[in-house]
């Protein structure tokens, strides 16, 4: 599976290099924004600012889909979970059954759940 793959080579570089790595999950960002942005920011050596939260009330520049536009327009943030209704329910039960993608979850400390990945 290529998604295992990719996050095996990252979380091996990172360990190989010695370079400092920090585990964010979509879940986190989203659902507990303030928090990890909170600790993010000094990590990275920038300050946390209460704006970064509501990002859609500022202008961006960059690449955006014209699809999106309806989230920014919310005005709020918002935990897409289309996986549930957009991905059939056989590939859901291979993806959550993997073995491999067990494997790899237990080793970075994320569960996989209702919610997508989520933190043990």
């Amino acid at each position: 599976m290529k998604w295992i793959q990719s996050n095996r080579e990252i979380t091996e570089f990172i360990a190989e290099t010695g370079c400092q790595g920090r585990m964010v999950t979509y879940r986190d960002l989203v659902c507990e924004t303030r928090q990890t942005l909170e600790q993010l920011m000094p990590w990275m050596g920038l300050e946390f600012e209460p704006s970064q939260i509501n990002y859609w009330e500022h202008e961006h520049h960059g690449t955006q889909k014209p699809d999106y536009d309806w989230i920014k327009n919310s005005g709020d943030a918002y935990f897409d979970l289309r996986w549930q209704t957009e991905l059939p329910p056989i590939e859901q039960q291979q993806i959550t059954a993997d073995r491999d993608v067990h494997i790899y979850l237990d080793e970075v400390g994320l569960g996989i759940g209702a919610e997508g990945l989520t933190r043990l």
